[in-house]
C-alpha cells in the first residue's frame, strides 16, 4: 500500500540527521513503555490459544514423569462474547449536523459511500480481527487509509494494525491517538517491498545491509537493548523475536533478518506545529483547512466564487480566509538507519483508530489478563489429580513370604494390576495374596479445581447458562434473564464507551479521506 501516491519517488529526500536522531529517541523510548504491555499481551494470546505452559514446565514435568494437562476453559469464554460481537455489530449512519451546516440528502449519500467502503474492506472480518486483538491484548487498531493499488486516485480501505507493531506515545493519556505527538509502525520489508514502495536509490543503499556493509551513522541506541516482542504471528508459527545488540559491531544484526533478507521499516506519523490557512465561516464557526498545494490564486478564485454565490442571493458571503497557528501531520519512514521518506502526510490525522476495551488515562486491559490465574488453578488441580490417580492405580500387594514362590512374585508384581491375571499361591487361605487399597484422591483438590472454574465465570461475567451449561432443570424465563445478565456483564466490551468511541473516530478517519 503506498504511502502517498502510486509511484516513489525518484529521489531518496535530504538525510536529516538531526532528525534521525529525534525520531531515534522516540523510537527508544515508546518501545520502553511498549515492551512491559507487550510481554503481558503475548501471555494473554497465548493462553486463548491453549498455549498456557512454558517450555522449561514441560521439561520439568517430563523429568519428573507427571503429567501437565492445559484445560482450556478461556477460549469459551472469548469465542463466546465474539458471537455476541458478530450478533450486535451495526453499520455506521452519518447524520446531518446539528448547528444547521448539512443536510440530509448529503448524510444520505456520505452513508452509501461508508457502506461501499465497508464493502470493498470486507469489513465484517477487519471488525471482528479488531475486538479479538482488543478483548485478547487489550490494544486493537483500525488502520484507515487510500489505497493506490487498484485505482491511481486512491480507493478508501479500512485494515486492522497489529498491535504489537504500533508503538504509542508514552506521554499520550488520551483516548484519541491524535492528542498524543507521534504514532510509530515498524514492519520488515524485503528488498523489493522497499524499491516499490520508495524508489530504486533506497534499494541501492538498503541492500548494503544484506551485504553486511551497512552503518551510515544511526546511532546505536535506536534498536538496542529490547527486544521485539510478539506471539505466533504466521501460518509457520514464527515469533519475530529479535535482541538487541549493544555493540556496534552487532547493529546489522538487529536491522536485517538474513534468513528471510528482509529489513526492520519504522514509520513515524508525527504533529508538528505550523503557520496555516484556513477557509472560516463567520456565521456557523465552521474552519477547513487551505490544502497545501493551492497557490494565492486558487485560494482567492474560491472565494470569489463563495462571495458570488452569496451575492446572487442577496446576502453578503460570511467565508473568510484567516492564518493562524495549527498542527500538520508529518510522516517520516526509516529503513534501517536511511530516510526514504519524509513528507506532510495527505491525511489530517493518524491513519490509525485504537480500540480499548478497558481504558482509563493511559491504562490498558483486555478480558484476558484477569483469567490468567484461575486458569492456571484449573490445569494445576487437573493435573495433580490426574497424576494422584496415575500413581495410585496399582497400590501394591501384601503376600506371605511362604506362600509364593520367586517366579510368582515376578508374575504378581509384572501382571497383578492386569484384566484376567490369574495367580496361585500355596498354603491355607490366610496365605492369599492381599492387594494394598490406596486413598482415594482428597476430595478438596477436586474442589480447588471446581472452584477455579467457577471463578473464571464470576470474573468474566458470563455465567454457565449464557455458555449452554445448564446444571440442573431451569425454566426458559429464567435461563433468558441469565443470559441476558451476562449481555450487561460484557456490554464495555460489545459496545461500550470504548467500542463506539474507536467505530466514531474510525468514521470521521473516512469521512476526511471522503472530503
Amino acid at each position: 500500500m503506498a504511502y502517498d501516491s502510486v509511484l516513489p519517488e525518484p529521489n531518496l529526500p535530504e538525510q536529516n540527521i538531526q532528525l534521525i536522531l529525534l525520531l531515534a529517541g522516540w523510537y527508544n523510548r515508546a518501545l520502553l513503555a511498549h515492551t512491559p504491555w507487550a510481554e503481558q499481551a503475548v501471555k494473554c494470546t497465548e493462553y486463548v490459544e491453549g498455549n498456557q505452559i512454558s517450555e522449561t514446565d514441560k521439561l520439568i514435568m517430563e523429568e519428573q514423569g507427571r503429567p501437565m494437562l492445559v484445560i482450556n476453559k478461556i477460549a469459551p469464554l472469548v469465542r463466546l462474547v465474539l458471537g455476541y460481537h458478530r450478533n450486535n455489530r451495526t453499520d455506521e449512519k452519518v447524520l446531518p449536523g446539528h448547528d444547521g451546516s448539512g443536510v440530509e440528502q448529503t448524510a444520505q449519500a456520505i452513508t452509501q459511500l461508508f457502506k461501499q467502503i465497508a464493502e470493498s474492506s470486507q469489513q465484517p472480518y477487519v471488525d471482528a480481527e479488531v475486538f479479538l486483538d482488543g478483548i485478547t491484548t487489550g490494544r486493537a487498531y483500525y488502520d484507515t487509509r487510500l489505497d493506490f493499488e487498484q485505482n491511481d486516485f486512491g480507493e478508501c480501505k479500512v485494515a486492522s494494525g497489529d498491535p504489537f507493531a504500533t508503538l504509542l506515545d508514552p506521554d499520550g493519556n488520551q483516548y484519541d491517538l491524535n492528542k498524543s505527538n507521534y504514532l510509530i509502525g515498524q514492519s520488515w520489508q524485503s528488498l523489493e517491498q522497499i524499491g516499490s514502495n520508495f524508489g530504486a536509490e533506497a534499494v541501492e543503499l538498503a541492500g548494503s545491509w544484506l551485504t553486511g556493509g551497512g552503518y551510515s551513522g544511526m546511532p546505536q541506541s535506536f534498536l538496542s537493548g529490547d527486544q521485539d516482542i510478539t506471539p505466533w504471528r504466521s501460518f509457520g508459527g514464527e515469533t519475530d523475536l529479535d535482541a538487541g545488540y549493544s555493540q556496534m559491531l552487532e547493529y546489522s544484526a538487529n536491522v536485517v533478518d538474513p534468513v528471510k533478507r528482509s529489513i526492520r521499516t519504522v514509520d513515524f506519523q508525527y504533529y508538528q506545529p505550523v503557520r496555516r490557512g484556513f477557509f472560516v465561516d463567520l456565521e456557523t464557526g465552521y474552519k477547513h483547512p487551505i490544502p497545501d498545494h493551492w497557490d494565492n490564486e486558487k485560494v482567492q478564485k474560491a472565494k470569489a466564487f463563495w462571495d458570488f454565490q452569496f451575492q446572487s442571493r442577496g446576502k453578503i458571503s460570511p467565508l473568510e480566509i484567516d492564518y493562524r497557528p495549527a498542527k500538520k501531520l508529518r510522516w517520516t519512514v526509516l529503513v534501517g538507519d536511511i530516510m526514504v521518506f519524509d513528507k506532510w502526510s495527505i491525511y489530517e490525522t493518524f491513519t490509525k483508530t485504537a480500540y480499548f476495551p478497558w481504558f482509563r488515562r493511559g491504562k490498558t486491559r483486555g478480558m484476558v489478563d484477569d483469567l490468567i490465574d484461575p486458569q492456571n488453578e484449573v490445569n494445576k488441580r487437573r493435573s495433580a489429580f490426574v497424576d494422584i490417580l496415575t500413581r495410585t492405580a496399582n497400590g501394591g500387594w501384601m503376600i506371605n513370604e511362604d506362600g509364593m514362590d520367586d517366579e510368582e512374585i515376578e508374575k504378581l508384581e509384572e501382571f497383578g494390576a492386569a484384566p484376567g491375571y490369574v495367580g496361585r499361591w500355596r498354603g491355607k487361605s490366610h496365605h492369599k495374596p492381599d492387594q494394598i487399597k490406596s486413598a482415594p484422591p482428597p476430595r478438596a483438590m477436586e474442589r480447588a479445581e471446581q472452584k477455579g472454574s467457577e471463578d473464571l465465570n464470576d470474573i468474566s461475567g458470563i455465567n454457565r447458562d449464557a455458555l449452554g451449561q445448564m446444571e440442573k432443570v431451569q425454566s426458559g424465563r429464567t435461563i433468558e434473564a441469565k443470559q441476558r445478565q451476562a449481555v450487561i456483564a460484557v456490554q464495555i466490551q460489545l459496545g461500550g464507551q470504548c467500542l463506539h468511541a474507536a467505530h466514531r473516530r474510525r468514521g470521521r478517519q473516512q469521512l476526511a479521506i471522503i472530503e
